[in-house]
C-alpha cells in the first residue's frame, strides 16, 4: 500500500498468541476534560477523528463513564456520514484494534446496522450492537477485536495512519471506545 509518498507493507491476519502493550485508549466522543476510569483502565479523549459528531446520551446512562458518550455518523448539518479514525502507528510490527459500543436507542435487533473496517479489509459486515451485548463485571456492552494488523515501512519520522471506518448500512454508525495495542 502506498500512502502518500511513503510506502507501508500491510498484512493482516487471525489471533495468535502476543504479549500486547497499550499504545491507546480513546474515550469517543469526550472532550480534553472527559478523562475516564472504565474497564480497570484510565482512557483518554478523543482525536485522530476525521469525521461523525460527538454525542451524550441523554438516555439511558450507562453505570460505566466510558459509554455515556459516543461518536456518531453525522455531520453538524444532520447528514449521516461514515465515521472515520485514523491512528498513528509510528514503529513497525504488529498492532490490534479493540472497539467497544454500546447502544442506548435502539431497544430490539437490526435498528442500527454497519460495517467495520480496518484499513479497508472488513472486519464486521452488518454490525448490529444490540444483537452483539454482554453483560460482564463491568456492565452491558459489546467488543469487537478486529485481526491483527502487521506494518512495516512506519517510523517516528514517517508514521503510518492506520484507519477505521464505520460505515452506516441502517441508521447511524456508531463507536463507544477504541483501544490499540502493539503486540509482540
Amino acid at each position: 500500500m502506498t500512502v502518500g509518498s511513503s510506502n507501508f507493507v500491510i498484512k493482516m491476519s487471525g489471533y495468535g498468541q502476543f504479549t500486547r502493550f497499550i499504545r491507546e485508549r480513546i474515550n469517543c466522543g469526550s472532550t480534553e476534560a472527559n478523562n475516564v476510569t472504565a474497564l480497570g483502565a484510565s482512557w483518554g479523549p478523543d482525536k485522530w477523528f476525521y469525521s461523525g459528531k460527538s454525542d451524550p446520551y441523554t438516555s439511558g446512562q450507562s453505570p460505566m463513564a466510558l459509554f455515556n458518550r459516543a461518536r456518531i455518523g453525522q455531520d453538524t448539518l444532520g447528514n449521516t456520514v461514515t465515521i472515520k479514525y485514523k491512528l498513528s502507528v509510528p514503529s513497525n510490527g504488529k498492532y490490534e484494534v479493540k472497539m467497544y459500543f454500546k447502544e442506548n436507542y435502539f431497544t430490539k435487533a437490526a435498528q442500527r446496522l454497519f460495517d467495520v473496517k480496518v484499513d479497508g479489509q472488513f472486519d464486521r459486515q452488518l454490525f448490529d450492537i444490540y444483537n452483539e451485548m454482554k453483560t460482564d463485571n463491568y456492565g452491558t456492552y459489546a467488543s469487537v477485536t478486529s485481526h491483527i494488523v502487521s506494518i512495516s515501512g512506519a517510523s517516528d519520522a514517517n508514521p503510518y495512519f492506520m484507519e477505521l471506518l464505520f460505515v452506516p448500512q441502517k441508521n447511524l454508525a456508531l463507536v463507544s471506545a477504541i483501544e490499540l495495542y502493539y503486540l509482540e
